[in-house]
């Protein structure tokens, strides 16, 4: 059981939404078991700004969010350069204007050392991290 969490923010560039530019921040959680989790929020940051890490909350690329730089080339180098045991996708599946399949992805991302996680609304998984 986890007691204690350490959350690093830092900054994954910035998020362009019409006129308006915003900074975006990014999490790095670190357990006590030095367990790291990473959630990109709605960018893709440099590998060094993320390091080290277990589990990657990454944002899958939309239609529409090329012209944020989010492109499918980008999120798989992202991937492969960071080298997750675990690469859990978010925003795909949900408006009709973003859907995408990440199942499209999979081949693309999986590697012997990372696995895709898909997750939808009330599901919870037990995943046993590798040392």
């Amino acid at each position: 059981m986890v007691k204690s969490i350490e959350i690093r923010a830092s900054s994954v560039g910035t998020y362009v939404w019409g006129e308006e530019k915003k900074d975006n921040i990014g999490f790095k959680l670190v357990t006590e078991g030095e367990i790291r989790l990473f959630h990109a929020s709605d960018c893709f940051p440099q590998p060094a700004d993320i390091g080290e890490i277990n589990i990657f909350f990454v944002r899958f690329p939309t239609p529409g969010a090329e012209k944020l730089g989010m492109t499918k080339g980008r999120m798989i180098e992202l991937i492969r350069k960071t080298q997750p045991q675990f690469v859990i996708p978010m925003h795909y599946g949900t408006y009709t204007s973003i859907r995408v399949d990440p199942e499209e992805l999979r081949n693309e991302i999986e590697t012997e050392k990372t696995k895709m996680l898909l997750f939808y609304p009330g599901q919870i998984r037990r995943i046993q991290i590798s040392s």
